[in-house]
Order: structure tokens, then C-alpha cells, then sequence
């Protein structure tokens, strides 16, 4: 559902994770008889997304934050990380894109917990469910990517406080 509420309603998120959440399945309920098909789609991205961050990470995969100071992966689950993964690798020609450059993707990962350690660690570990952190995170994923892969996608911003996102395309 976290997958799906981001997919289409991440400029409305406010920082209040529970409200967000209700709000798009009201709104995902209602809009149900004339975007199922629409909607059921999202959904199967959302399996190759996950199947394309396991083929880049492999038994680490999405749900691991790279610890620079031990040049391991934390083992514990880590939903903010898996919000990121698959919400970019949800496009077609990311995940392809991702998958010619895995090494290139997982060593952006790497540089990316390297590098905003301060900004990222906060976005995906202490206060995920922010505007600040949940732009943070959002953000600073899309523009390693963007370093990686030679493909144009759209990047959220913030502006007046608001998470401005008009789509990957």
C-alpha cells in the first residue's frame, strides 16, 4: 500500500503516514470501477520492481542500508529503503537501465550512504515517516540514480514546504 500511495499521491503527503495511507485507499477505492486496470497494473510493477532490486542487490537487497563504517549491509528489513527501490524501478526503462548498470546502481547506493550519510541515514532510519525525511529520501535516491543511468526521469523537489512530484516521465 506504501508502494502505491507514493506511486500516485506523493506530492499530498503531509508527514502523517497513517492519514496518508487511509487517504489514498479512499481515494484508490473510489477511483476502483474506472482505474482497476490502471491500478492492478501498479501493482504488477511493483513485483518487478522488487525482482529488479533483488537482481541488482541480490540476498542483500532493497530492504539493507549499506553501513560505510563496516562496508556491510545492516540485516535488518527497512521499509523507507524499499519505498525508494521500487519507486523508481517501477518504470520500465529504469529497471532495464538499472539492470545493464547493476554494479554502477549498487556503488551509487553505496556512495549514496557514503556521501549524505547524515541526511540519508536520518531519511531511512531515525525519522522516516517526516515530509523532510520522506523528501530526503525520495531525493537523494533519485539523483544517484540520475549520476548512474543515462536515461531522464523526474526527480521530486520541495517547494513551499510541499513535496512537488509530477511523475518519473
Amino acid at each position: 500500500m506504501r508502494y502505491v500511495a507514493f506511486h500516485y499521491y506523493l506530492s499530498d503527503y503531509r508527514g502523517d503516514l497513517k492519514k496518508f495511507l487511509d487517504n489514498a485507499c479512499v481515494s484508490l477505492n473510489a477511483r476502483w470501477d474506472q482505474n482497476s486496470e490502471e491500478i492492478k497494473n501498479i501493482i504488477d510493477q511493483f513485483e518487478k520492481a522488487v525482482q529488479t532490486t533483488i537482481n541488482i542487490f541480490g540476498e542483500k537487497n532493497f530492504s539493507r542500508l549499506w553501513l560505510p563504517e563496516s562496508a556491510t549491509y545492516r540485516s535488518q528489513f527497512n521499509r523507507a529503503i524499499l519505498d525508494v527501490m521500487v519507486f523508481y524501478f517501477c518504470d520500465d526503462l529504469m529497471r532495464a537501465a538499472a539492470e545493464t548498470n547493476k554494479e554502477q546502481v549498487e556503488e551509487a547506493f553505496k556512495s549514496l550512504c557514503r556521501t549524505a550519510v547524515d541526511r540519508f541515514k536520518n531519511a531511512v532510519l531515525i525519522s522516516t515517516n517526516t515530509k523532510q525525511s520522506t523528501y530526503d529520501r525520495f531525493h537523494l535516491w533519485g539523483q544517484a540514480l540520475s549520476e548512474v543511468l543515462d536515461i531522464n526521469f523526474n526527480i521530486p523537489q520541495m517547494e513551499d514546504n510541499r513535496i512537488i512530484f509530477k511523475g518519473l516521465r
